[in-house]
């Protein structure tokens, strides 16, 4: 069965920008993405994981499964915005390099703008206190880190 020709324009942009990433020293562990140089809100870095969604900073970035893709908002709000902190945008219009997914933004719970990758409000945790770190990963089973396409790991 053959492919559309998107489809397959896709998958080699996406191997192309894990390949590039790769190379540039985002390996073993996730580490900052030079903001000022590239200007990139979301960025994709190797952790435990595997190849994950990180911020500029390189820390892990999580969905929550309370959130709705789509709805326009967070249900992170009161105590949780303490520990989870939304992953801010640049603009309305995020730069992603190596994200496959949809990325978006929205007017997070504490009235900034907040990246969206498939929909979802992304987040980072408190818990994780260098590139790479991964402690919110499945974090009271409600947690996920995000793959390059945008799919839930846990």
């Amino acid at each position: 069965m053959k492919k559309p020709l998107t489809v397959l324009a896709c998958e080699i942009i996406a191997a192309a920008a894990v390949f590039f990433v790769s190379n540039i020293g985002m390996a073993p562990e996730a580490t900052a993405i030079p903001g000022p140089t590239w200007g990139a809100d979301v960025a994709v870095g190797q952790t435990s994981l595997g190849d994950i969604v990180v911020d500029t900073k390189g820390m892990t970035t999580y969905v929550f499964d309370k959130d709705v893709a789509g709805s326009g908002s967070s249900a992170c709000t009161g105590d949780c915005q303490k520990l989870w902190v939304a992953v801010p945008a640049a603009s309305d219009q995020p730069v992603a390099v190596g994200v496959v997914a949809p990325v978006g933004v929205i007017t997070g719970a504490g009235g900034g703008k907040q990246i969206t990758i498939s929909g979802l409000p992304v987040y980072t945790y408190t818990g994780d206190k260098a590139p790479g770190d991964t402690n919110g990963q499945l974090f009271k089973d409600l947690w996920h880190a995000l793959t390059p396409f945008g799919q839930k790991i846990g």
